[in-house]
């Protein structure tokens, strides 16, 4: 009895040491789990900004339409996008879209015309629709959602000469955030068509990609990581450009991130919502960029972004993001941005698809190539800079 009562207080410390080591042991597990999580998942602005309610009300009035569109019988030639233009009030943000539908016979204008009506009223108080007969051949539906303009759907049987442009439309595709999954990035080098892959500096595998890109004789952009206005909840990660740097600290980081990617061809920015719309920091960013034989393309994650208009203004051949294509990665929302992505570059020559390194992106491009070799002129993103 006495050598039980012994053991006791000497086993005591041990199962508490044990315990100790477990939990030690539990918690580097998944503190290591998280970050492994994290390099597997980094993150997008355009997620972040999607989760609104108005952003959801918006795919649900482009899921209708798109359903009209399609259930009526509507081809394809006969669906321009004719704009789509960021927009930003009231604190948020969405592209304004106006689409042109051909229809003939005045009776299945009107016809169309109540279908859309009825369906986007379906969805009152979020989302409104009003129906103007501008004449007998020619409605036009102005959507709104939340009390702001959204849509602008014209029917007619015909539409004004030039408004659609000779000869193939032109179309670029540039996957961003690239840097985190090796085989998905070489399977978007191996698609038919070329694919521009913009590559984040400091991601894990940003390097080993770098030199796959290189090899297969791909375009590679610098994914150049920007202030979002969701900072720090949302975190653009390492060598971010930050509002309240000055210009040397600015343009270290740009000539340290450049030369960690030798071999690029251009750049375009990751997140940058808030440093985009600051034209004394886009000019420190453009002045530094200009001293290499480099392009630039806006990636528009803000309506406001002095990107563009200052790249031009310094001399740098540059170019816009027309529309994200996978905001949304369910097959139907996808196949619905590419028909606005081919939509914009019928109407004005050309356009350019912003994507990320998704399965599903991957699909949607495979899924399209053979239609995109035929009916468009498919390039890499540095033969649409100006």
């Amino acid at each position: 009895m006495k050598g039980k009562k012994n053991k006791k207080p000497a086993s005591l410390p041990v199962i508490i040491l044990l315990l100790i080591m477990i939990a030690g042991a539990a918690g580097f597990y998944f503190l290591h789990l998280s970050r492994v999580s994290n390099h597997g998942r980094p993150a997008y602005e355009e997620v972040y900004v999607s989760t609104s309610k108005f952003t959801k009300i918006m795919g649900e009035v482009d899921h209708l339409v798109y359903d009209i569109l399609y259930e009526e019988g509507i081809s394809e030639k006969d669906i321009s996008f004719s704009e789509v233009i960021p927009r930003h009030e009231k604190n948020l943000d969405w592209d304004y879209t106006e689409l042109k539908v051909r229809v003939t016979g005045s009776e299945n204008i009107n016809r169309l015309s109540e279908i859309i009506s009825k369906k986007i009223n379906s969805l009152k108080p979020d989302a409104v629709s009003e129906s103007v007969s501008v004449s007998k051949k020619r409605h036009i539906i102005n959507i709104n959602i939340l009390g702001l303009h959204t849509h602008r759907i014209v029917l007619a049987p015909v539409f004004k000469k030039g408004q659609g442009t000779p000869g193939l439309p032109t179309v670029a595709f540039i996957i961003d955030d690239i840097g985190y999954d090796k085989s998905l990035a070489q399977s978007f080098l191996t698609l038919d068509i070329p694919v521009s892959l913009s590559v984040l500096p400091y991601a894990p595998y940003s390097k080993t990609i770098a030199g796959l890109i290189l090899k297969n004789n791909g375009e590679m952009l610098l994914h150049l990581p920007m202030e979002p206005k969701g900072y720090p909840q949302v975190d653009p990660g390492k060598g971010a450009l930050m509002s309240g740097m000055d210009r040397e600290t600015i343009q270290q980081l740009i000539r340290d991130e450049i030369a960690l990617l030798p071999g690029i061809k251009g750049i375009n920015h990751h997140m940058g919502s808030l440093l985009s719309e600051d034209s004394t920091s886009m000019k420190f960013v453009m002045d530094e960029i200009k001293k290499y034989d480099l392009f630039y393309v806006d990636s528009r994650t803000s309506n406001k972004t002095a990107a563009y208009k200052i790249a031009k203004a310094l001399g740098i051949p540059a170019a816009e993001k027309s529309l994200f294509i996978d905001n949304d990665l369910s097959e139907e929302m996808l196949k619905y941005q590419m028909d606005r992505l081919l939509g914009i570059a019928r109407s004005k020559g050309k356009a350019i698809g912003i994507g990320h390194p998704h399965r599903q992106t991957y699909n949607i491009l495979l899924k399209y190539s053979e239609l995109l070799s035929k009916n468009y002129n498919v390039v890499y993103v540095s033969n649409l800079v100006e």
